[in-house]
């Protein structure tokens, strides 16, 4: 295979030429664990202020959400597009820096701010917020004023193969704040031999690297797919070895092979990548993924692509609101009306966000759209799981209103050690 060097998967909005990527190799790598921070589906008793997004017919659901001390439900965050003001806080969990480049969740009415390995479920609060001291089954008490409420397996050890099909990567930032999104078609797996040889031999300083691989798809503007506008490839990531003879805990993006082609794309750096993984796995709360409908979702998607369009670029990062709020879509007529305007959007020239946003609600018209009803049942999944417009919601603003419907952020793998041949 043909070895082509590129940059950054992103293209920057303020020039017509790629711009490089930072120097991520000394990004902290003293974090040895990843917990996911999504709480299990609760009991009937749960109540229903403290539901984020509910079903009007499953009042009980209450959604997977990070809470700070108050009980109130914290957003996830990433740096915003092309803001140059480089804002550093500190976890007020373990005191943590958290940097301009990483993911935290914040309160803002509490100004409480945690890192990803700090947030949790639910707060101490639980009965103050609820009016009650009844706690869903399974859950305990905490054993100090400070400890929050955790739920049977609430905290997961995040490894590859718990990325899925429909999980979002977010390679990056860039220099101007910028992550770059990406959709997984499949799962995340060990990268086969042959392709593992290869990504060394074109480049040396890959050797020692644990590599990883995903079928994905994305849009931007330097890449098109060999069929359609966006790019769908097999992308390779990896992790750097760790002092112990093990593996480190981040994740980076260090190249791919578009579908059709025979040519290897490497990074000039390895990027990092954030992990948004949707609630439509098991235990999580979401209705169950079906792969072979989300793989037509994709595919019926990219046939209708077009190409990157700057002028959507600017539009979502300049956009006030995105979110779909599911009160203003109250009646059966409304939500009509929102499901034609959601088909308009889709034509619309797309930026990175708005693969991942046009198949995931492709996907909830394919699974829930036939037969009477179907297509208000439709919306209503919509309203729940990915309510944002795809022409109006860059990368950061995605990750704030996902991480309130059920979508956990992670930033770290676990740290695993070397398995000897």
């Amino acid at each position: 295979m043909a070895a082509l060097r590129r940059v950054s998967s992103f293209t920057s909005l303020l020039s017509k030429s790629p711009q490089p990527v930072k120097d991520f190799d000394c990004i902290s790598q003293e974090k040895s664990k990843e917990f996911v921070t999504i709480a299990q589906p609760t009991c009937p008793s749960v109540p229903a202020e403290l539901l984020v997004y509910a079903d009007a017919d499953s009042a009980s659901l209450a959604l997977a959400a990070v809470r700070c001390l108050k009980g109130h439900v914290m957003t996830g965050h990433i740096s915003k597009e092309l803001w140059l003001r480089r804002y550093i806080t500190r976890c007020s969990s373990c005191a943590t820096r958290i940097s301009a480049s990483a993911a935290s969740y914040t309160c803002k009415d509490c100004k409480y701010s945690l890192c990803v390995d700090c947030a949790a479920p639910f707060s101490t609060s639980w009965a103050a917020a609820s009016g009650s001291s009844a706690l869903p089954s399974g859950w305990t008490l905490p054993s100090t004023p400070s400890a929050p409420f955790c739920a049977p397996g609430a905290l997961l050890p995040l490894t590859p193969s718990d990325v899925m099909t429909g999980d979002i990567l977010l390679a990056g930032p860039d220099w101007w704040g910028i992550h770059h999104i990406i959709l997984c078609r499949g799962p995340m797996k060990p990268a086969s031999e042959h392709m593992a040889r290869q990504l060394v031999k074109n480049e040396q300083r890959l050797s020692g690297l644990e590599l990883f691989e995903c079928a994905t798809i994305e849009s931007s503007r330097p890449l098109k797919g060999a069929t359609c506008h966006w790019y769908a490839a097999t992308t390779y990531f990896g992790r750097h070895p760790a002092p112990d003879g093990g593996f480190q805990c981040e994740l980076f993006q260090i190249g791919d092979v578009g579908d059709g082609t025979n040519i290897i794309g490497i990074n000039n750096e390895p990027v990092p990548v954030k992990l948004l993984l949707h609630p439509c796995r098991p235990g999580r709360g979401g209705p169950p993924l079906d792969i072979e409908l989300f793989k037509a979702a994709v595919e019926q998607s990219a046939e209708a692509s077009k190409r990157w369009s700057r002028r959507t670029a600017i539009s979502a990062i300049t956009a006030r609101r995105s979110r779909l709020e599911a009160g203003d879509y109250a009646d059966v007529s409304a939500r009509a009306r929102l499901m034609e305007d959601l088909r308009r959007r889709w034509s619309k020239g797309p930026i990175c966000s708005s693969v991942a946003i046009q198949i995931w609600q492709r996907y909830f018209e394919l699974a829930f759209g036939s037969g009477p009803g179907g297509e208000d049942l439709a919306v209503r999944h919509i309203l729940q799981w990915m309510p944002v417009l795809c022409d109006k919601t860059a990368p950061s603003a995605l990750l704030k209103a996902l991480s309130t419907c059920g979508w956990a952020v992670c930033e770290n793998l676990r740290a695993t050690r070397r398995v000897e041949a």
